[in-house]
């Protein structure tokens, strides 16, 4: 009856979120693929599991042959979580379709650009992650918490395209260490902290979405037209943006020494949260558009190279030292709250003309 149907459905329910493997799962060869069928049902209806120990898996030379990825896959797409490491070594496209959970390190390797991995619903590594030889696209976006991920490539033979970590609050997305340097990449999406220096040649498409006091940067955009925005709420180290597009810093509202440069005529800077300098900003002559409007204390110079009319809205306040404000281009220049008469002093360099 209905009550018996309830309580089964209930009953196997419980059973779905409680079902294990136990010990390590190897699958190198035919031999141990059939054992693992054996040991992990993948019926539709069949639960996911949990794995008590390492996961290894082997898909091409000296492994389980590439005809068998479709039977790899099955076990693949059972595995919930895994209590260890995770090493996913293929040359034929893998999927852990419901993998959420490791505790250990993760390993995925594409053999050379041969294949392709994905994870589309990994939540938490307690480890690292370190991915080799993937080509295209590597989209791991629920991501959040993880130690570090390091990416390798394979020259002439795997090439990342994009890359999307956009979910991350913890951890950092490297090429190695202190560096992320990815020549094809055209499109990235990255949450947390950033690596010291960032290289992106070809990147068009930047999306940071870490709300995280970010120490020292080197950022550099090469794509034609890049838009990009970053999610820092402040800048503790000093910080330099070379781009062929706007620069878009929505969250920052303090920051050290800040460099803009820009390759492209005409471009934008919008800094709309920023309130507080305590070193140098300085804004190429290619950005003729900027947004200062909430600026509100300067501790060091500003250099505004390009912009016609600057407005600088809310500047008040100045320290003790000499601030320099500026301007070559500038016709016109508004800031009506500062009080030049202040004991720190300002200078204002506005263009010659004027």
């Amino acid at each position: 009856d209905t009550e018996v149907d309830t309580i089964l459905e209930k009953l196997g329910d419980l059973l779905s979120a409680n079902a294990f493997y136990e010990g390590n799962l190897i699958i190198k060869n035919l031999g141990q693929l059939a054992n693992a069928h054996e040991m992990i049902k993948t019926g539709s209806d069949d639960p996911t599991v949990t794995v008590r120990g390492n996961v290894d898996v082997l898909v091409g030379t000296a492994g389980v042959t590439k005809d068998s990825i479709a039977s790899v896959n099955l076990i693949l797409a059972k595995i919930r979580s895994v209590q260890g490491t995770a090493t996913i070594t293929t040359n034929a496209n893998a999927d852990l379709a419901a993998l959420t959970y490791v505790t250990g390190n993760v390993a995925l390797n594409g053999t050379d650009g041969a294949a392709t991995i994905a994870a589309g619903k990994l939540l938490t590594i307690d480890g690292n992650m370190t991915i080799t030889g993937l080509t295209g696209a590597i989209s791991l976006p629920t991501l959040g918490s993880v130690g570090n991920v390091n990416i390798t490539e394979v020259a002439g033979k795997a090439t990342v395209t994009s890359i999307d970590f956009s979910g991350m609050t913890s951890g950092k997305v490297e090429t190695t260490t202190g560096n992320l340097v990815l020549a094809g990449a055209t499109s990235v999406k990255l949450g947390g902290e950033l690596p010291a220096v960032v290289t992106l040649a070809a990147c068009t498409e930047f999306m940071h979405g870490g709300a995280v006091a970010q120490p020292a940067l080197n950022l550099t955009l090469g794509g034609a037209a890049a838009t990009m925005s970053l999610a820092a709420t402040s800048f503790t180290g000093e910080v330099t943006i070379t781009t062929k597009g706007n620069v878009n810093l929505p969250a920052v509202t303090k920051i050290t020494t800040l460099t803009l440069i820009a390759n492209t005529a005409a471009s934008e800077a919008h800094l709309p949260a920023l309130k507080e300098t305590t070193g140098i900003l300085d804004i190429s002559e290619k950005f003729t558009t900027i947004d200062l409007t909430l600026l509100e204390t300067l501790k060091e110079d500003l250099n505004i190279h390009g912009v016609v009319s600057v407005s600088l809205p809310a500047l008040a306040k100045l320290t003790t030292r000499v601030s320099t404000i500026t301007c070559p281009a500038a016709t016109t220049f508004s800031a009506p709250k500062l009080d030049t008469g202040n004991v720190s002093g300002v200078h204002i360099t506005l263009k010659a003309a004027v």
